[in-house]
């Protein structure tokens, strides 16, 4: 019972990382030229692979990176702006 229940968990995250949800941030302003990065985490705290993110300016796409193995994220030097 245990390893169906966590093979199910295991399929769900996958689903999870895989699907379109295109969830946006509040907008932000950057007042100078800062480090952007983080870790994305499922609400049980577990890291979240390969997740596409995107850096907006408006409606632009920026830049775009893949979360790796950890979750984590790294957009490098933001520059200024909203």
């Amino acid at each position: 019972m245990l390893k169906s229940a966590l093979i199910a968990s295991t399929l769900l995250m996958a689903i999870f990382a895989q699907g379109r949800d295109c969830s946006t941030s509040k907008p932000f302003h950057v007042s100078k030229t800062q480090k952007l990065s983080g870790t994305f985490r499922d609400p049980s705290g577990a890291v979240i692979p390969g997740i596409e993110v995107h850096l907006l300016s408006g409606n632009n796409v920026v830049q775009h990176v893949r979360t790796d193995n950890l979750g984590a994220y790294d957009f490098g030097e933001v520059p200024s702006g909203t």
